[in-house]
């Protein structure tokens, strides 16, 4: 968000104002997460719940982001309130806690991205080539993440020194420059994955053997793949857009972005967990192995091997 080249008055104002929204709006992230965790161990059985599943790559990652989230919504709504009270910031920490901020946001944007790896890892038939090709396309967008993130460091204090002197309810939200493109890589790696989804889908679902009526659960990851793949890179896409600071859309802090990111994802392991354990989905049927060392097909063309309910 760019400060109006303004008098002082209008400067306050408007970064005030700019501080009261994150305020007030991390609360109904952290209420939005915690009625959707609250909402799924009350309704769902059993038979729909990681708990009584084994330990597996998927359990982990399904409870790293759902109790992550969590967390990181609470952090985030004491940081902002603690923050919010005369005399409690300086110049030094409002430097500080800005990288700290995002990259502790970052490590769940990351989960995400993991897992929707192991996804298109699956639906692409164990592909090597489209699994180092992701892997090495992540880690760049991570590098490049990071030096967006030294840099905006870098010139942080100098970017907020002349808001500092304001009485505002926490650091002034003022994002200029390279501070608006800090989730940028990410988006561009969220657009990679979506177009994966997407070519999948328009070329049909990969060749699986027949069940009676049943519907192989290749199309259920197809069908989830377009919806949340879509859903995750509208919200980075309206970060980018808000962190901007070039339309009328309000800095409304990373509340938001955290939760949506960490529900869709959540709700997303579930949608498949509960799919399987459904009598009109054939569970014996998965598209791809998430095994390096056992990626060769069976004769009818189905690879079998545990999903780990991603």
């Amino acid at each position: 968000m760019k400060v109006p080249d303004t008098d002082e008055t209008s400067k306050l104002l408007f970064l005030y104002k700019g501080n009261l929204i994150p305020l007030r709006v991390v609360l109904g992230a952290l209420t939005w997460v915690l009625h959707d965790y609250c909402m799924y161990y009350i309704s769902q059985p059993t038979k729909h719940s990681f708990k009584p599943q084994r330990w597996n790559v998927g359990k982990v990652l399904y409870f790293w982001i759902r109790y992550y989230t969590i967390v990181l919504l609470i952090l985030d709504a004491t940081r902002i309130h603690v923050f919010s009270h005369g005399g409690v910031v300086s110049e030094t920490l409002c430097v500080v806690i800005a990288p700290f901020q995002r990259f502790v946001g970052a490590i769940s944007l990351w989960t995400v991205e993991i897992i929707i790896q192991l996804r298109i890892y699956a639906l692409f038939r164990c592909s090597r080539g489209v699994a180092v090709f992701n892997g090495l396309a992540f880690i760049a967008s991570i590098a490049a993440f990071f030096w967006i993130l030294i840099h905006n460091t870098l010139q942080r204090r100098e970017l907020i020194r002349g808001a500092m002197h304001f009485p505002l309810p926490g650091c002034p939200t003022i994002n200029t420059g390279l501070q608006a493109v800090q989730w940028l890589p990410a988006t561009l790696y969220e657009v990679l994955l979506f177009w994966y989804a997407l070519f999948k889908t328009i070329r049909g679902s990969p060749r699986v053997a027949a069940y009676g009526q049943r519907k192989p659960l290749s199309k259920v990851l197809l069908k989830d793949n377009m919806l949340y793949f879509f859903g995750v890179t509208c919200v980075l896409c309206f970060n980018n857009v808000m962190v901007a600071g070039k339309t009328r859309i309000p800095w409304f802090g990373f509340g938001p972005f955290h939760a949506a990111l960490g529900i869709m994802t959540s709700r997303m392991m579930i949608r498949v967990l509960k799919t399987m354990a459904g009598d009109d989905v054939d569970d014996r049927l998965v598209v791809a192995s998430l095994n390096w060392a056992q990626s060769e097909p069976r004769d009818d063309g189905v690879i079998i091997i545990g999903l780990f309910s991603l």
